[in-house]
């Protein structure tokens, strides 16, 4: 509903969607593999700079993988989020997701309001998507990678038996 509880999702991914005692609330304590979030009202994010869903716990990891991925269920219930910046030219996997591993992200649209910025795999909804479905999405915005970039994902990968798929999603973006 709010924008800290966005940040707060942001922040359980980080943790790897677990919640271990003394990190949170008793109630919170316990894993959220594979949870089901819905965004349930419009959100202005008053131009702050975005940290990631699914992205590097800290500035050490920056070089490698992301190694605490996003890897729920997004439904953005046909609700927009906007006015967010994404401008670190030195990072990878730069989007609203970080990284989407075996997820699921629908029913969203984004506009940043600034340009997303990255080094690789640079895009609005998700920096990398690995056996994800990306379904009825909306990205309106413009990119700047010196490395892969895309509207709805900057690197798209699979596995033999499950890939990534984007389905009914519209970009409206310039990628320089």
């Amino acid at each position: 509903r709010t924008k800290n509880h966005l940040m707060g999702l942001s922040q359980l991914a980080a943790m790897g969607m677990r919640i271990q005692p003394g990190e949170g609330d008793a109630p919170l304590i316990g894993s959220y593999d594979k949870s089901y979030f819905k965004l349930m009202a419009n959100l202005d994010l008053g131009g702050m700079e975005w940290n990631p869903i699914g992205f590097y716990r800290d500035s050490s990891e920056l070089s490698g993988e992301v190694q605490t991925p996003f890897f729920g269920h997004f439904d953005g219930n046909g609700k927009t989020i906007s006015n967010f910046k994404l401008s670190r030219g030195t990072w990878g996997n730069t989007g609203f997701f970080g990284a989407a591993r075996d997820a699921s992200i629908e029913n969203l649209t984004l506009c940043p309001g600034k340009t997303v910025t990255g080094r690789t795999n640079t895009a609005i909804l998700a920096g990398s998507a690995e056996n994800t479905r990306i379904a009825d999405c909306v990205v309106r915005g413009n990119i700047s990678s010196a490395g892969a970039a895309g509207g709805i994902a900057g690197r798209i990968e699979g596995s033999e038996k499950s890939g990534s798929v984007i389905e009914n999603c519209t970009a409206y973006v310039t990628i320089n």
